[in-house]
C-alpha cells in the first residue's frame, strides 16, 4: 500500500514536469512565436470549411496553390466550425484543438503502445515513458518554434506504430484485416499533418517486420509472411491514399515540382552538408544541437549529463534480450545514425541515401530522425529503469529497507529528469514559450484595412510580420521575394529605377509599410536586433517622392500615388467591373469599342482560363509575370474567369469521400462478424 503511495506520489510529480514545461501556452493570453502563424479574428471568420483552392494570400501575395493542403484544411475545418459557425474565440480553438491535442495525444498514443508491449508494467514506469516523450530536447525545441502539424504528427506515432505491431502479431487474417484499416486510418491522419513525420514510422515498421519474420524461416511461413505484408503495407497505404485523395490527385496533375520551386537550397547535398547539425554524441544523447536556445545555426557544447541516457536505455539488453527490446535498440541507433545527417561516422551513406532513396529529399534537415531515438528510448529507458528497481529491490539488503530505497531511487531518478529539463522547467526556452502580446499599432493597421473595401495590396519591406493582417482584397506581399532585394542598397536601387512606380502600381500595391520588430525577428545582424538596419530601410523609402509618409504608432507606412485594382485594362485607366464569386471564380463585365486585354493581377498561371462569348481563352503572361486576357472583338462581355485546376481538387475529394464510407462500411461489417462468434 505505501509503495502505491510513493509510486502515485511520484507520477504526480512527473505530471507536474509537463504543466511546468508547457504551461505558458495555457497561461498567457496568447501563444505567438517560432513558426506559429498569428490569425486575427476577422481572418479565421473568413474561413471556409476547406482551404481554397487557389489562395490570393499566398505566392507572395499575388496568389498561388497552397502547399501544405492537407495540414491547411485542418486549420480552416476547425477554425470554421469552432470560431466561424460557434463563435468561440480562435484563442481558445486553437489552444484546445492545436496545442491541447498535442499534449493529450503524446499522453494517450505513448501510453498506449507501452500498455501493447509491457502490459505489466507500473505506472510510474509508463509515466516516465511519457515523459521522456513529451518533454525531451527535439520535440521541446520543435514545439518552441511552434511547428504544430510536425508536433500532432509525432505525437500520434506511438499509437499508428501500436497498431500497426498489431497487424504483424495477429494470427487470423481477419484479425489483421480490421488492425490493418484502423492503422491504414490513423496513418491516414498522420501523413496529413506531416508526411515526414509517416515516412520516419513506415521505417520502423519495416524493421520491426523483420525482426518478426526472421523468426519463421521455413517455407509455409515465407509465404504466410509475403501475406502478411500485404497487410502490413499494402492495404494500410491503400487506405492513406485514398483518404489523401483531395490533395494527393491534384499534387500529381501539377505541372510543377514545388521541390524544385523552392530551390537548389532544398534538394542539394550542399544543403544536407548545411543542415546536419547534430554529431552523433548529440542524437545519441537526445541532445537537440540547438538546446536550449534554439538560434538556428548556433551549436551548443555536448552537455555529459545526456551521455546518462543512452547507457540506461541500451543497458536493457543486459536484462531481457526480447525481439521487442533488440528492436527498439536498433532503431534508437538507426534514428541516432540518421539523425547526425552527413557528419561523421560515415556521413556519406546519408548523402547517398538522399540522393538515391525514394523520399529521403524531404529530409534536408537530418534532425527530423530524432524522433525515432526518442521512440525508442521512450520504451528502453523505462524498462531498464523497472528492471534496475526489480534486481536492486530482490537483493538482501534491500528487502530490510525497501520503502526507504524505492524513496531514494524514485527521488534520484526525478531530480536526474529535473537536472535534464531544468530550462524548461525554469521557463527558459525561448519561441511559444514565452509570453507575448500583440503590438498595437499592428491592431490599429488591421482595423483600418478591414474598414476599406478597395482591393489593394500591402508591400511589407523587407518582410512582413507574424502580426500582418492580410485578407483576400488586402493581400500582403514581401519586397525580399518580389523585388529581389534583400538589404535598403538594392531596395533603393529599384525604387530610383524609372519603372518601380508603374510596377507597384501594376501589381496594385497602395501601401508600403516598415514593420514594427519587437522581438528581433526581421531586421537582424548576427542573432540580434539592428535598429540600424531598420533606419536604413526608412532613409531609402523617405527619398521616394512618389511616396506619402505617416506613421502608425512604430509602424511606418508609406501610401504610393496610384495603385491598380485586382482587373484592369491594358494601357488604359478605366475602372472594369466585376465580381468575386469565390478564390477561383470571377465574373467581369466589360464594355469596349476595340480590342482590348485584361490584365489580372495575381501570379500567371495556364489554369486561369476565361469564357467570353462562349469561346475559351487561356490566359497569357504579361511582363510583370501576372494573367491577361485578350478580347479580340469589341462588345458588351460578360466574361467568367476561372481556375480549371480545380476539377483536380473536386475529383480528389470525391475519392476521399468515397473512401471513407467504403472503409467504414467495412470495419461495421467486420465488427458485426466479430460479435456474431
Amino acid at each position: 500500500m505505501k509503495n502505491n503511495v510513493i509510486k502515485i506520489f511520484f507520477c504526480l510529480l512527473l505530471g507536474i514536469c509537463i504543466l511546468l514545461a508547457y504551461g505558458n501556452w495555457f497561461a498567457a493570453k496568447e501563444i505567438i512565436g517560432g513558426d506559429w502563424p498569428y490569425f486575427y479574428q476577422e481572418a479565421i471568420n473568413n474561413f471556409t470549411w476547406l482551404p481554397p483552392v487557389w489562395s490570393g494570400i499566398h505566392g507572395n501575395g499575388l496568389g498561388g496553390s497552397i502547399l501544405s493542403y492537407s495540414l491547411d484544411s485542418y486549420l480552416y475545418f476547425i477554425g470554421w466550425l469552432f470560431s466561424g459557425i460557434l463563435h468561440i474565440p480562435w484563442v481558445i480553438v486553437y489552444k484546445i484543438f492545436w496545442f491541447g491535442l498535442f499534449l493529450g495525444a503524446g499522453v494517450f498514443s505513448l501510453s498506449y503502445l507501452m500498455r501493447s508491449i509491457y502490459p505489466t508494467m507500473p505506472l510510474l514506469y509508463r509515466a516516465i515513458g511519457i515523459i521522456i516523450y513529451l518533454t525531451n530536447t527535439y520535440i521541446l525545441m520543435l514545439m518552441s518554434g511552434g511547428q504544430m502539424g510536425i508536433g500532432i504528427a509525432y505525437a500520434l506515432s506511438p499509437l499508428v506504430f501500436a497498431r500497426f505491431i498489431k497487424i504483424v502479431e495477429a494470427k487470423k487474417h481477419q484479425e489483421r484485416l480490421k488492425y490493418s484499416i484502423v492503422a491504414g486510418l490513423l496513418l491516414a491522419v498522420q501523413f496529413a499533418f506531416d508526411l515526414r513525420v509517416a515516412y520516419m514510422l513506415l521505417i520502423g515498421v519495416f524493421v520491426y517486420s523483420l525482426f518478426h519474420f526472421t523468426y519463421t524461416l521455413d517455407k509455409k511461413s515465407f509465404i504466410n509472411n509475403s501475406v502478411v505484408l500485404l497487410y502490413i503495407f499494402i492495404l494500410p497505404l491503400g487506405v492513406v491514399g485514398l483518404l489523401n485523395a483531395f490533395w494527393i490527385i491534384p499534387a500529381l496533375f501539377y505541372q510543377t515540382n514545388p521541390i524544385q520551386q523552392l530551390g537548389s537550397g532544398y534538394n542539394s547535398l550542399e544543403a544536407v552538408t548545411f543542415f546536419s547539425f547534430a554529431k552523433f554524441e548529440n542524437t545519441i544523447g537526445l541532445l537537440h544541437p540547438f538546446w536550449p536556445e534554439n538560434i538556428f545555426g548556433k551549436v551548443g557544447f555536448m552537455k555529459p549529463e545526456f551521455i546518462i541516457l543512452p547507457i540506461i536505455a541500451f543497458s536493457s539488453m543486459f536484462f531481457v534480450k526480447t525481439r521487442q527490446i533488440l528492436f527498439f535498440a536498433l532503431l534508437g541507433l538507426i534514428g541516432a545514425f540518421l539523425a547526425k545527417g552527413a557528419n561523421e561516422p560515415f556521413g556519406g551513406i546519408y548523402l547517398w541515401l538522399f540522393g538515391h532513396v525514394s523520399g529521403f529529399i524531404m529530409f534536408r534537415d537530418p534532425t527530423k530522425f530524432y524522433q525515432l531515438v526518442v521512440l525508442a528510448y521512450s520504451i528502453l529507458i523505462p524498462f531498464s529503469l523497472w528492471k534496475f528497481w526489480d534486481f536492486f529491490s530482490s537483493s538482501r539488503y534491500m528487502i530490510k529497507r525497501k520503502n526507504v530505497g524505492v524513496v531514494l531511487y524514485y527521488l534520484v531518478v526525478i531530480l536526474f529528469f529535473l537536472l535534464l529539463l531544468r530550462p524548461a522547467i525554469l521557463q527558459k526556452l525561448p519561441g511559444t514559450f514565452q509570453p507575448r502580446t500583440v503590438p498595437h499599432e499592428y491592431v490599429q493597421l488591421k482595423d483600418e484595412l478591414t474598414t476599406d473595401r478597395n482591393f489593394y495590396r500591402v508591400l511589407w519591406t523587407p518582410r512582413q510580420s507574424k502580426f500582418t493582417f492580410a485578407s483576400h482584397i488586402h493581400p500582403s506581399i514581401e519586397s525580399e521575394a518580389l523585388l529581389s532585394a534583400t538589404n535598403a542598397a538594392e531596395l533603393g536601387d529599384f525604387l530610383h529605377s524609372q519603372k518601380a512606380e508603374s510596377y507597384l502600381a501594376d501589381v496594385s500595391v497602395r501601401y508600403i509599410v516598415v514593420p514594427h520588430d519587437p522581438y528581433g525577428e526581421i531586421f537582424v545582424d548576427d542573432r540580434k536586433y539592428s535598429q540600424k538596419k531598420r533606419d536604413d530601410v526608412i532613409k531609402v523609402l523617405d527619398t521616394i517622392s512618389w511616396l506619402k509618409k505617416r506613421n502608425i504608432g512604430k509602424l511606418v507606412v508609406y501610401q504610393t500615388t496610384n495603385f491598380k485594382d485586382h482587373f484592369y485594362l491594358d494601357n488604359d485607366n478605366k475602372k472594369v467591373n466585376y465580381t468575386r464569386e469565390s478564390s477561383t471564380n470571377y465574373t467581369v463585365q466589360l464594355i469596349n469599342q476595340q480590342p482590348t486585354k485584361i490584365i489580372f493581377s495575381e501570379n500567371y498561371s495556364p489554369y486561369w482560363e476565361a469564357v467570353v462569348d462562349g469561346k475559351k481563352i487561356v490566359s497569357e503572361q504579361t511582363p510583370e509575370k501576372l494573367n491577361s486576357f485578350v478580347i479580340s472583338h469589341p462588345g458588351n462581355h460578360t466574361i467568367k474567369i476561372y481556375y480549371s485546376f480545380e476539377k483536380y481538387y473536386i475529383i480528389g475529394r470525391v475519392i476521399s469521400g468515397i473512401g471513407i464510407v467504403v472503409i467504414l462500411f467495412m470495419l461495421l461489417l467486420l465488427r458485426k462478424k466479430y460479435y456474431a462468434k
